[in-house]
């Protein structure tokens, strides 16, 4: 019999730590806006349908807020990102009034901000990322591993879809937008993590003959 393998020290690193969701919008249910509103913030007939987050932009600065929030990370976390999946549909003629909508328009950074607990401090107007599924649907996340752990999200505010007037590929007024979800996630501590007791139990009593 041979005496067992000494355990790797490789099985003793930390494990990766994987996002957890600390908020998820999902839109599933019909009339349901999940507490987002949109009033006085340039988007007209907001509403939830088809599983997803609907209205129009009256101007070239449509914004969606949820109030009265209490998000936190747990002790050793931190935060990681927000993330939206988005469809924008053009208003050929940029007037709302017309009704006058045309294809998907590839996503558009331009102009666009995500705002929380309404201060200037934790402003984000650059630094998205957005993936294309290809039916028109673009999945944007944005980095807020900067915010302070210690920090209370209690308003969120998303600009849904971007490019202002000053981008002269896209006039954002009058433009179809639907949001097929919301999600706040948050990194977990990292913890040092030992391969399941059946292995290391199994590697402890293996012989070799």
């Amino acid at each position: 019999m041979k005496t067992p393998a000494l355990l790797s020290p490789l099985l003793l690193l930390p494990m990766a730590a994987h996002s957890a969701v600390v908020a998820s919008y999902n839109f599933n249910t019909a009339g349901n806006t999940e507490g987002w509103a949109a009033s006085s913030l340039n988007v007209s007939g907001l509403d939830a349908s088809g599983g997803t987050l609907n209205g129009t932009a009256s101007s070239n600065d449509p914004q969606l807020k949820q109030s009265g929030l209490s998000l936190t990370v747990g002790s050793g976390e931190t935060w990681d990102e927000i993330i939206f999946r988005v469809r924008e549909t053009e208003d050929v003629d940029n007037n709302p009034a017309t009704n006058d909508l045309a294809g998907t328009v590839t996503f558009n950074a331009v102009g666009l901000v995500v705002v929380l607990n309404n201060t200037g401090a934790l402003t984000f107007n650059s630094g998205f990322s957005a993936v294309d599924s290809g039916d028109g649907y673009f999945t944007v996340s944005l980095d807020i591993s900067s915010v302070a752990a210690a920090t209370t999200i209690t308003e969120l505010r998303i600009d849904p879809i971007g490019g202002a007037s000053i981008n002269s590929n896209s006039q954002t007024q009058g433009n179809l937008f639907e949001v097929d979800s919301i999600q706040v996630t948050s990194v977990p501590e990292p913890s040092t993590t030992l391969l399941g007791g059946t292995l290391l139990l199994g590697l402890a009593l293996r012989r070799r003959r």
